[in-house]
């Protein structure tokens, strides 16, 4: 996403958000999670790096009592704040060509600020064991180029059963602008874009879109997939997929913000299964998460980038195993 620098006040945010974990924590760092230079600053501009701090590694299951393991848990909340944040400056009009592809395509680009209801942001994450860096950039890859193949494809993962989602074309990857129409669950089609395909800074997004074919997606906004380092215990990374979006229909948030986190957490069991069932690795916990970040008092597309928090809470921290539809072969 080197190609995605968005400049808002006077600040330069990237949108890779990918990296590693440090074993020590931050200056100013506390259980609360927020994250300081020891000072009090907690800006916008901080988290950017990659690299999710505070992890201490410990001889018990970490994840197994958040409460007493403030360090774990906050920092991954914290990140996730941050991604938020990045995300939300993602603009529609961030690049010429990119418009030029996806209105040659029939489509028009439509992001969260033209949503009708809630403004809401969403992060699922799965643990995963694999054997090299390599082996995470080529799950993303398939996760960009052929998601419906994760886990084993049609009739294998509940995701592939929630939505049908057209791969490329063999030896082909995924171009910026590139217009994809997805069948949903239910009687809705949507459509998407892809504003950004690179994955060397470990993370590629997708923006709504309106095209004739389709009318509107149910929400409006942007969502990205990628992966950060994750070593701790026998896991090696953190897959995860992380959106800013608002309803296209008033009133509608909640119902709609339910059947994504259907769609996510299947995803996210698809990655494990892939990971466990197709390349022979182990898959551990899944953390998920939703919040709501527009108040009753604020009209829609009127969060501003303040406004945007994780308040360290996890909806769900849940093992992946127990949750296949099919179990291994």
């Amino acid at each position: 996403m080197k190609n995605l620098l968005i400049v808002l006040t006077g600040l330069t945010l990237c949108t890779g958000c990918g990296g590693e974990l440090l074993d020590e924590p931050p200056p100013g760092e506390g259980p609360s999670g927020s994250v300081t230079d020891g000072k009090g600053d907690d800006t916008a501009s901080r988290g950017f790096g990659g690299k999710v701090r505070g992890i201490t590694t410990a001889a018990e299951p970490w994840w197994s009592d958040t409460a007493t393991h403030p360090y774990e848990s906050a920092s991954l909340a914290n990140w996730t704040q941050y991604q938020w944040r990045n995300q939300l400056n993602i603009r529609k009009d961030q690049s010429v060509s990119l418009l030029q592809e996806v209105q040659r395509q029939g489509a028009t680009l439509h992001n969260w600020p033209e949503g009708n209801g809630y403004t809401v942001t969403d992060f699922h994450g799965v643990e995963v064991a694999l054997d090299s860096r390599e082996s995470a950039q080529r799950l993303l890859r398939i996760l960009r180029d052929n998601p419906a193949a994760v886990g084993g494809g049609q009739l294998t993962t509940d995701f592939s059963d929630e939505v049908s989602w057209p791969s490329t074309q063999p030896g082909e990857e995924r171009q910026p602008g590139e217009v994809v129409f997805l069948d949903l669950y239910g009687p809705d089609d949507a459509a998407i874009a892809y504003i950004d395909t690179d994955i060397s800074d470990q993370q590629f997004c997708v923006m709504t879109v309106t095209h004739p074919r389709t009318g509107w997606h149910p929400v409006n906004g942007v969502r990205c997939w990628g992966y950060i380092d994750w070593p701790h215990g026998e896991y090696t990374h953190l897959i995860y997929t992380t959106g800013v979006d608002s309803t296209t229909v008033s009133g509608a948030g909640w119902v709609g913000e339910h059947l994504q986190y259907e769609v996510w957490n299947a995803m996210m069991v698809a990655v494990a299964r892939h990971v466990e069932c197709i390349w022979g690795g182990e898959a551990g916990y899944i953390w998920e998460d939703d919040e709501v970040q527009q108040g009753l008092d604020v009209k829609p597309g009127g969060l501003v980038l303040s406004d945007v928090d994780h308040p360290g809470g996890w909806d769900t921290i849940s093992e992946a195993t127990p949750q296949f539809e099919y179990a291994c072969d």
